[in-house]
């Protein structure tokens, strides 16, 4: 910069004249040090004021050489200079100016900051951003250095594409030079990159005017918008609405879309969108309803699962950014060529489903095993179902819920997938998602589904469509076959080898049957039946379930799992007899290229994957039919015999069925025996109550032994064995309670019921020690109750001693000896009426003429009254031998030469006082003559 001089034509400003008009003293001269010294002042002054004109204006009519004159002149007009710098080359003298000072130094004035400032701004205006930043930065707080700091990375940020440091650093320079554009610009460029194409525009149009690539991003969004107007938006976040969910104005990410809630949003931003819509002013009942929603993790991950997923959002937002209006009718191709791993979703969401469905089933045909891409087609077919169904098209929404459950099913069986999807949901949320969330999750969505089909159901029901009803009956019943195959073949370790499977895979009869793998579950079928004919594991029980589970049989064994018995049995096909199945083919069991060949086989295949490689496969399939229906009738006749009056009659139906059918098949024994355990099992039960409810358990139990044992006649030797023992038990038990237990419960007894009871328990089961005890004690106890009549006593009595003659020869109890003591006080009751005074008189002194028994030989005294007692009888005298045998028999129990003596008598006395009746029989049917 030039040194200005006094002779320069530089004015003060206007106004700044009088400000230095030099003073003056009336009639003298103006002394020279007193105007230098108030000329310098009233610089200085201007100095502080910061008028720099003013100053220099001061400063060029002093003398350059007084004091700091000259220094000071070119100062001021460096700041002169400053103020008015521009362009690159005004900055340019300003720096020369400052550093031509920072060399003389300026009293009080530190020129070498203001260099470097003046450096800065000839940096900036040159668009040096890096030494901008770099100098700015250095500055510190000095006047305006952070602004231009901040705008000179911003303009960093800009030139490298880095939009949010851009963005940040502008926020930081509000009004400085073109900031506000810049940031403007910036923010649209991170919207426009997150796809949020109309925000974007917004922004665009707040740069608008003072950059023109603004405008030019501006137009385009807008006529991208007009094209796609369903893709603005569509990257912001990592899941996706389908658009029939999204016309619901309750749909809860739709309802809190303004306070900040999408799909990826944390669990706290979820939590606090109350407080923002509040601020707002007050809040809808969707909000409300919304919110509950998505404030507990369990439900808010159920409605994510039926959300569709981004496979690669990244690629996506290039593909976005990437497009251009001028494509046309050609942009969503384009998209989709861009993007081919979102290419469904796109097309769905361009309100394509069924060339999105078609796209998801191509691959999913490639790749069965492929559970990502599942998971898009099952969420599709299933808003597809509710949108026909609530459309009115309820036959194509069958048909739509077909393949959806056959889809759902799969998919909720792959435990990997879902550890995976369980591990995207903790991030979005920032909260710990546990496997056990994860396991409620798929249960509960396999509940949804159940909801589903039983409020569509009940819809049609109250609206009389019963065809409609019906087949949601259907679908329901294709649902629990679909996640009943899964289970058991994920049980087997499931399919092998799958395509797009991590591991293996776990599917139902109506996927298997979609993706067309009948032939590896066949081969998977034929080899687990092998291993468990060896005795390998999984077992046959769990190879049996698998081919149940992949053939006709598949509705009645699914329905059968969850305890709809009814249902299972109506399900169920009719069963030929092993003497009508159509011929075997050789061919599967030995190759498989064969079933190419015969549409025999291709056609069972379809129907029966599991049995198409088994040998004799048409008589396994019957076997197994036949297993399955006798299963389901035990369950039922099981649930009836339960169930109360009625209940015994419908279990014998049951029964009577279950036989029959098992003749089709050669299997009547086994379910015979499976009936028996049924039986047995019941009655257990019925036993084992207690209390005044004993008696009505007892005579069911009773009843339903002997209704088995007609329903199942003929039975073998075993199992006809086996029933009438514990039809003795059962009679036995009753009797006691006829005749004894009952009376404890305030009734009263029933000696003839007990009787009864007990004599046919006996007659069934001749070892019963129960029976045959209790049926003693019944006669011995109860005489008082029965008759006072000494023959019909006496009658009692033999038959008692007789009963225990024969229990006491099979074993000896307390119970038989304490019977026994009171049937021979009872004999000697008897005996001391007959006698008389004088006969016991005679009695008691030929005893005490006897010398005393040798309690260490009781036997030999016992063998010696016996010998007495016959020695009487020959003589004709039964009470002296019945005396006699009455000693012997307390004194020996055991020998049965004595009871039967004892019996003997009896039975002559009884002769004797009954002449004209019949000879009594023994157990044997003989006469005890």
């Amino acid at each position: 910069m030039a040194d200005p001089t006094p002779g320069d034509n530089t004015r003060p400003p206007p106004g700044e004249e009088a400000d230095h008009a030099p003073p003056s003293a009336a009639g003298d001269a103006p002394d020279h040090e007193a105007l230098h010294l108030y000329l310098y002042a009233l610089a200085r002054t201007h100095e502080v004021n910061e008028r720099w004109q003013g100053a220099f204006g001061v400063y060029r009519e002093m003398d350059e050489g007084w004091a700091d004159v000259g220094v000071r002149r070119r100062y001021v007009w460096a700041r002169v200079e400053e103020a008015g710098a521009e362009g690159v080359e005004d900055w340019r003298r300003v720096v020369e100016a400052y550093a031509a000072l920072e060399r003389e130094g300026v009293p009080g004035v530190d020129v070498a900051a203001r260099g470097r400032y003046a450096r800065v701004r000839a940096a900036e205006a040159e668009g040096d951003w890096a030494g901008v930043a770099a100098e700015a930065d250095a500055l510190g707080a000095e006047r305006d250095a952070p602004a231009v700091a901040a705008y000179a990375r911003g303009r960093l940020a800009d030139a490298h594409q880095e939009w949010q440091r851009a963005a940040d650093a502008f926020r930081q320079c509000p009004g400085h030079r073109d900031a506000d554009a810049h940031l403007a610009y910036a923010e649209g460029r991170l919207l426009e990159a997150a796809g949020r194409w109309s925000a974007a525009v917004a922004a665009y149009e707040r740069a608008g005017g003072a950059l023109d690539r603004a405008d030019v991003r501006c137009r385009r969004l807008r006529r991208l918008v007009g094209l796609l107007p369903w893709a603005d938006g569509l990257t912001g976040a990592p899941l996706v609405a389908d658009p029939f969910a999204v016309r619901d104005q309750a749909f809860p990410y739709l309802a809190l879309r303004d306070a900040g809630v999408d799909p990826g949003a944390s669990m706290d931003i979820v939590k606090n969108a109350s407080y923002a819509l509040l601020e707002r002013g007050s809040m809808s009942w969707h909000e409300r309803v919304a919110l509950e929603r998505l404030r507990l993790p369990g439900r808010r991950l159920q409605l994510d699962a039926l959300l569709y997923r981004w496979h690669s959002p990244a690629a996506l937002r290039d593909a976005l950014a990437g497009l251009s209006p001028d494509d046309g009718p050609g942009l969503l191709a384009a998209l989709c060529e861009r993007s081919p791993q979102d290419a469904p979703l796109l097309l769905l969401l361009a309100r394509d489903r069924e060339a999105a469905v078609a796209e998801w089933e191509r691959r999913l045909t490639a790749a069965p095993g492929d559970m990502a891409v599942l998971h898009g087609l099952a969420a599709a077919r299933l808003w597809q179902a509710q949108e026909l169904e609530q459309s009115g098209a309820w036959e194509h929404a069958v048909h739509a819920w077909e393949s959806a459950l056959a889809y759902w099913a799969t998919l909720l069986s792959d435990d990997e997938y879902w550890d995976g999807w369980r591990a995207e949901r903790a991030a979005a949320y920032e909260r710990d998602v546990t496997h056990d969330d994860m396991a409620s999750l798929r249960w509960e969505l396999s509940q949804h589904l159940f909801g589903q089909l039983s409020a569509y159901e009940q819809r049609h029901t109250e609206q009389g469509r019963p065809q409609q009803a019906a087949d949601y009956q259907a679908l329901a019943a294709l649902l629990e076959s679909e996640l009943g195959g899964a289970r058991v073949l994920k049980d087997v370790g499931g399919l092998p080898s799958v395509p797009g499977a991590g591991a293996t895979l776990a599917c139902g009869p109506r996927y298997l049957r979609l993706l067309r793998l009948q032939e590896p579950l066949a081969e998977l079928a034929a080899g687990l039946d092998a291993a468990a004919q060896q005795g390998k594991d999984p077992g046959e029980y769990a190879v049996r379930e698998l081919r149940w589970a992949f053939s006709e049989l598949a509705p009645g064994f699914a329905l059968s799992e969850v305890r709809k018995f009814e249902a299972a049995l109506r399900s169920l096909p009719a069963f030929r007899t092993l003497t009508t199945l159509p011929e075997d083919c050789a061919g599967p069991a030995s190759r498989s290229a064969h079933t190419d060949e015969c549409a025999h086989c291709r056609d069972f295949l379809r129907r029966n994957p599991a049995y198409v490689r088994l040998p004799r496969r048409h008589a396994r399939l019957l076997q197994d039919g036949v297993e399955l229906a006798v299963h389901v009738r035990l369950a039922l006749a099981r649930t009836a015999l339960t169930r109360g009056d009625g209940g015994l009659d419908e279990a014998l139906t049951h029964w009577r069925e279950l036989v029959k059918v098992s003749r089709n098949a050669g299997m009547q024994a086994r379910s015979k025996k499976a009936v028996i355990r049924t039986v047995l099992g019941r009655v257990e039960a019925l036993a084992d109550e207690d209390g005044v409810q004993l008696g009505d358990c007892l005579d069911e139990a009773v009843t339903l032994v002997e209704s088995a044992l007609t329903v199942l006649h003929p039975l073998d030797r075993e199992l006809l064995s086996q029933l009438h023992a514990k039809l003795s038990a059962l009679l036995s038990m009753r009797g006691v309670w006829r005749g004894y237990t009952r009376t404890k419960h305030g009734m009263r007894s029933d000696m003839h019921g007990a009787e009864a009871d007990l004599r046919r328990a006996l007659a069934l089961n001749p070892e019963s020690s129960h029976a045959r005890d209790n049926l003693a004690r019944a006669f011995v106890f109860t005489l008082d109750e029965r008759t006072y009549d000494v023959p019909a006593r006496l009658k009692l009595l033999h038959e008692a001693l007789g009963l225990l003659d024969v229990g006491l020869g099979q074993a000896l109890t307390h119970r038989y000896r304490e019977t026994l003591g009171e049937a021979l006080d009872e004999m000697e009751k008897l005996l001391t009426r007959h006698l008389g005074v004088a006969g016991m008189g005679a009695l008691i002194r030929s005893d005490g003429q006897e010398a005393p028994p040798d309690d260490n030989d009781l036997a030999s005294w016992a063998a010696e009254l016996t010998d007495r007692a016959e020695r009487a009888l020959r003589g004709g005298d039964i009470l002296w031998a019945l005396h006699h045998l009455i000693r012997a028999t307390r004194a020996e129990p055991t020998d049965s030469r004595i009871r039967r003596a004892l019996l003997d008598a009896v039975h002559r006395w009884l002769a004797e006082l009954t002449p004209d009746t019949k000879p009594l029989e023994n157990e044997e049917g003989g006469s005890v003559a």
